[in-house]
């Protein structure tokens, strides 16, 4: 019994069409992972102690951490005793650790932008989030990460505090190119992702969860009107600074454009037909269960491999690549640009990448990486990587891989070998 290719394509996106419409995906746990809470102790002169709380994002993996001015730079402005300590999140600690046990330092402060610069002096290890200088069209998903005091009213009182950020969601209302906070002009994002004390210097995040504001402030007595500051303002004083950070500078897609690219590549993978009718009804029941308990991407991920399993391309069914090549891009752990530009015709042979392989033109210089990190590879109709047993592993879009196992990569992935960020482009 054949199946045709057609009843397979029509089955296959009946299965996807029963996801419900959206604006945006959730928000992914590991979006939260370099956020930290802030916490400063102030004792003035006439001996009244103070106590404010704030959000900050970590900047790179040497302890530098991004916040408000309002929330870290008073302890420039307190003549006395000050004290600051960063809380990595999902983390505990108590109000003895604040006095006892300070950890963090300011660096850099403009009262004007209302941002601050501190560098954590602890032992955890903080995983920097990624920037990007692209700002999102008006009405446009964003995300707002922090923590606002309100919601420790729904936890048990403790002198034990776990720092557990809070999450919401909300649109790009408009850019301000030339707003005001307290000083000097400065560009603004105006957006509706709710924030409230507690949430200033947490970051402001695009739907390819990069940051693209600190959020600020909110309007008082108005609902859905909030404040950030554009993310340009402080890539502009780390470079002054001489600061390291991961910066994303590609578009992002929404997702319903690489709902839609992510479609339309698996309705040309499955034009060809499908041999065994239990293979596929297996297959097709496998999509069902993966629709009901992961996102759209990983379905449609996982329909492409489901395809090539089921019957491998023969020496008759050539399948060409659709693209010319493929773009890496990104930074160093230590901040150094990485532009690689890899021709198809390298990638059907496999392109192997590290800080010492065999080809020099594929070069990462990085001292996390291995000398030969992974191996990336054009072959049965995919783009796929390949961890080549390297010391500090890889990663793809926050995942760990296994070890000299493919993975199929698709349109806007993220790769980490070793301390190196890359965003993947076909081009």
């Amino acid at each position: 019994m054949r199946i045709s290719h057609k009843l397979v394509t029509c089955l296959g996106l009946a299965a996807l069409s029963i996801l419900p419409p959206t604006h945006g995906e959730p928000a992914d746990k590991g979006i939260t992972r370099g956020l930290v809470h802030i916490l400063f102790y102030a004792q003035k002169e006439d001996g009244k102690v103070g106590m404010f709380v704030g959000s900050g994002f970590v900047l790179n993996n040497e302890g530098y951490i991004a916040t408000n001015q309002h929330v870290a730079g008073a302890a420039i402005e307190y003549k006395s005793k000050t004290l600051l300590y960063v809380n990595p999140n999902e983390s505990t600690f108590n109000s003895e650790d604040v006095v006892n046990r300070p950890n963090a330092d300011v660096v850099w402060t403009s009262k004007d932008l209302d941002l601050a610069i501190i560098r954590y002096r602890g032992q955890s290890h903080l995983e920097p989030v990624t920037l990007t200088d692209q700002i999102p069209a008006q009405g446009s998903p964003v995300i707002a990460i922090g923590y606002p005091q309100a919601a420790e009213a729904f936890t048990s009182a403790s002198r034990d505090i776990h720092s557990v950020a809070t999450i919401t969601t909300g649109l790009l209302g408009r850019v301000n190119p030339a707003g005001r906070l307290s000083g000097g002009p400065l560009s603004l994002l105006q957006h509706s992702a709710q924030i409230s004390g507690g949430n200033s210097g947490g970051p402001l995040f695009d739907e390819c969860d990069r940051v693209i504001g600190v959020n600020t402030m909110g309007h008082t007595g108005v609902q859905g009107i909030f404040a950030s500051s554009s993310i340009n303002e402080l890539i502009r004083n780390l470079n002054t600074q001489s600061i390291a950070y991961t910066l994303d500078s590609t578009p992002c897609m929404s997702t319903k454009e690489r709902y839609q690219k992510e479609q339309d590549r698996m309705e040309r993978l499955l034009t060809y037909s499908v041999g065994g009718g239990a293979a596929a009804l297996l297959a097709l029941a496998a999509i069902v269960l993966l629709v009901a308990r992961r996102p759209r991407e990983r379905v449609l991920r996982a329909v492409e491999s489901l395809s090539r399993s089921i019957r491998p391309p023969t020496a008759r069914e050539v399948q060409v690549p659709i693209f010319h090549g493929v773009r890496l891009e990104g930074r160093t752990a230590s901040g150094q640009a990485v532009h690689l530009d890899l021709p198809a015709q390298e990638l059907s042979a496999g392109v192997l990448l590290g800080r010492k392989p065999h080809d020099p033109r594929w070069v990462i210089a990085d001292d996390r990486a291995s000398m030969r990190h992974a191996t990336l590879q054009f072959s049965h109709g995919a783009l796929r990587v390949r961890d080549e047993g390297s010391t500090n592993g890889t990663l793809l879009n926050g995942r760990v891989l296994q070890p000299h196992r493919d993975e199929v990569l698709g349109d806007g992935d993220r790769l980490q070998l070793g301390g190196t960020e890359l965003r993947l482009t076909f081009y």
